[in-house]
């Protein structure tokens, strides 16, 4: 077993995937700005007017419809986020019903509650054609008059409904404009459920330190996504989660009068999928302090903020241990390498993003991209998930170069005094520096002195010279 003192490695670029992410969407299509809205990214895609022309209002789905369903279904993820928050549209319910046709293919939202959910019928040949594995319907009873319907389709449900009802649940009914299905009834069709509770639901996974994000805006179900992805680096998945949980947390002021959830470096290590978005506490020190721009328009322009801040903080295990186990190696020969579990000792990363940085940091951040500034914090934030980023150290005596490291969100900074042994450490170091100044200055001095006794020794010898 393998064990080193010290951890060299800082975890940095925690934001590269998610930009490159961004960057990658952004290319995909034109920027948003040149596209007018769905019907012409659709247009762009294969779906012109014909398409839309084919849909029959107050009718049940015929089977040329389930495949143009199917279709819309497969091309979502052709959207942007941005770009689907952007375009939703809020129209009164009694100018939908007058006349779907206009709003066919456009993106509308109405928050309600929900009715019933369950699978729609989808023959297995039609989902392995699009690629899917389920397609649920979720009918909510819009706020306001109960008796408005809106049928939402959806390839994925949030995970924790599967575990309890879900009836009753507030969501925002925010979906591509389908048809129009009775005299109170419309259907859509979108990405995923906006799932927004207001109440304590520990058979849901809702506690009391989730509802202030909620609050704040924060789909519930994309903590699903970090679930998904925990221990690998942000990408297209749980992009979207890293985004919409700094926005909410930029917002939200009440975390700190919440339940902590976890205390401490190894609750978050042991059991980060049972801490996923909930209030936790962590002490450490920070090294490094770096302001990371929002590359992507969209983004700054439906976030409110053009760039964010991450934090590289290391917290003192005191004594502890964290081993790293070396990844099972993929080669059944005997003669595979081996390698042993690599034991981290004195201290540990975690990486904190915030939109909202302290002020003691931001006078040390100034205008430079990134500066170290070592300060004692107790910092209370929320986890999003482990992410990973590569360490040659790891790398160097493990089997894998990737280490996992805790990602927090947003937080509250309080700043704490240096340790008593650390005050003491820095007057001796500062009385051992003005020693060696005094002794600098003394020998300096006296050496001055004598080079000045020397001159005149050797200018009374040469007057002596000359009166002979």
């Amino acid at each position: 077993m393998v064990c080193l003192v010290l951890l060299a490695s800082t975890a940095s670029g925690i934001v590269a995937a998610a930009e490159e992410g961004s960057r990658e969407s952004a290319r995909s299509v034109r920027p948003a700005e040149s596209i007018a809205g769905p019907r012409e990214l659709l247009a762009m895609l294969g779906l012109e007017n014909e398409f839309w022309a084919a849909w029959r209002d107050d009718q049940g789905l015929s089977d040329t419809e389930m495949s143009q369903l199917l279709r819309l279904l497969f091309l979502l993820d052709r959207f942007h986020p941005a770009e689907w928050e952007l375009w939703q549209e809020s129209p009164s319910w009694e100018e939908l019903m007058r006349a779907p046709d206009a709003a066919r293919g456009t993106i509308v939202g109405f928050p309600g509650k929900v009715a019933s959910y369950g699978k729609l019928a989808v023959s297995s040949e039609l989902l392995e054609r699009f690629d899917l594995s389920e397609v649920y319907v979720v009918e909510v009873a819009l706020e306001g008059d109960p008796n408005r319907r809106v049928r939402l389709v959806v390839p994925r449900l949030p995970a924790a409904w599967g575990r309890g009802s879900a009836q009753g649940q507030p969501v925002l009914a925010s979906g591509l404009c389908l048809k129009r299905l009775g005299s109170d009834s419309l259907l859509l069709l979108g990405p995923r459920v906006h799932w927004r509770p207001t109440r304590v639901s520990e058979k849901l996974g809702v506690y009391p330190d989730h509802l202030p994000l909620v609050r704040h805006g924060f789909d519930f179900e994309l903590l699903d996504d970090a679930r998904r992805t925990n221990g690998r680096s942000i990408g297209q998945t749980d992009r979207e989660c890293f985004w919409k949980m700094l926005q909410a947390t930029s917002r939200e002021t009440e975390l700190i009068d919440t339940p902590v959830a976890a205390e401490g470096l190894f609750p978050l290590l042991d059991k980060p999928l049972a801490h996923v978005g909930r209030h936790v506490r962590v002490r450490g020190r920070t090294r490094r302090v770096a302001r990371i721009l929002v590359v992507d328009a969209r983004d700054r322009r439906r976030l409110g903020f053009d760039a964010y801040y991450q934090i590289d903080l290391f917290i003192d295990l005191r004594g502890s241990e964290v081993i790293v186990r070396p990844a099972a190696s993929k080669s059944r020969s005997k003669d595979a390498k081996t390698h042993e579990p690599v034991v981290l000792r004195n201290v540990y990363p975690v990486t904190i993003c915030m939109v909202r940085l302290p002020d003691r940091l931001k006078r040390a951040l100034g205008n430079d991209p990134s500066v170290n500034v070592r300060l004692p914090c107790e910092i209370d934030a929320r986890l999003m998930k482990l992410w990973s980023y590569h360490s040659p150290l790891v790398a160097r005596y493990g089997g894998s170069s990737r280490q996992q490291v805790p990602l927090l969100i947003g937080g509250e900074f309080d700043f704490l005094e240096a340790p008593r042994s650390e005050k003491i450490s820095l007057v001796f170091a500062f009385l051992f520096l003005g020693g060696l100044g005094v002794a600098a200055l003394w020998i300096w001095s006296t050496a001055r002195a004598d080079r000045e006794a020397r001159r005149r020794w050797r200018r009374r010898i040469a007057e002596e010279r000359d009166g002979e």
